[in-house]
């Protein structure tokens, strides 16, 4: 079965790394599933006001619209926040209920790293196993008492 559509979702201040090498898999993901099966994958990026993502170096990624004009997806990737998450939080709290949507929709849903934190806002993880990037540890286990944090782990999933 070929996977249609790809959600990229992005927050400003984002990590550079993370914006390049997941568009850099996922444009060679599509090369390979339409060389295979005939059917490229739409790859998409979006923010809250479809505005480009930037990252805290400088980089900057055009989007191809808001929240408001997200498509029917198949999976949804969160790049990583920078810095404090706390404003980055209060700004995307219109995503929350969109998380949500996904999650009752079965759309699977990857956080990188810190990007752990806004699945934790929208309560998408309470009593499940997460972690996240080791800088914000204590803020983490702090803010989310009811999400299962493993800090020793890399990667989780549930």
């Amino acid at each position: 079965m070929a996977l249609k559509h790809v959600t990229f979702y992005g927050c400003t201040p984002t990590l550079s790394l993370g914006l390049g090498i997941t568009q850099d898999v996922w444009a060679f993901a599509s090369m390979m599933q339409e060389k295979l099966l005939g059917e490229a994958i739409t790859v998409e990026l979006f923010t809250l006001d479809g505005e480009p993502v930037k990252s805290f170096s400088g980089m900057s990624m055009p989007a191809h619209g808001d929240i408001d004009a997200l498509p029917e997806t198949n999976l949804v990737i969160l790049h990583a926040l920078w810095g404090d998450p706390e404003p980055i939080l209060q700004q995307q709290i219109r995503l929350m209920p969109q998380l949500r949507k996904w999650h009752q929709q079965g759309v699977p849903i990857i956080a990188l790293t810190t990007a752990s934190f806004l699945l934790a806002e929208a309560g998408l993880l309470d009593g499940r196993v997460c972690t996240t990037h080791w800088h914000q540890h204590k803020p983490f286990a702090k803010r989310y008492p009811k999400v299962d944090f493993r800090k020793e782990r890399f990667i989780t999933a549930t």
